[in-house]
């Protein structure tokens, strides 16, 4: 009887060290995780700010109010090159749809 209890308490006290080993296993890896977002965005955050310095520059402006306009020009224009690229990407998939049509009409089914 002693013995069962000696290799149940064994068992659970391996169980224990299983299960603790596995939760800083998984701690290590979320720390980890973490640590390398944190770089990320650390690293985005001084790019940005980079930018931001640079079209300041060359804009010729230093002051907060005239960043904040700054960046609003900035995102203006990156949202209208967009705008522009989505046009023409519209368009050439417009005229591969004709194409298609064109060339492979004589494939569909009556």
């Amino acid at each position: 009887m002693w013995c069962r209890t000696l290799v149940a308490a064994a068992n659970q006290a391996l169980g224990r060290n299983t299960f603790n080993s596995r939760m800083v296993s998984m701690e290590e890896i979320i720390d980890e995780k973490l640590e390398q977002m944190k770089q990320q965005i650390d690293e985005q955050s001084k790019q940005i700010v980079a930018l931001q310095q640079a079209a300041n520059q060359a804009l010729g402006r230093n002051t907060f109010n005239s960043r904040m306009v700054t960046m609003e020009e900035i995102i203006d224009e990156k949202l209208e090159q967009m705008k522009q690229q989505i046009d023409e990407q519209s368009k050439q998939i417009a005229a591969l749809q004709q194409e298609g049509v064109v060339q492979f009409g004589h494939l569909k089914m009556h």
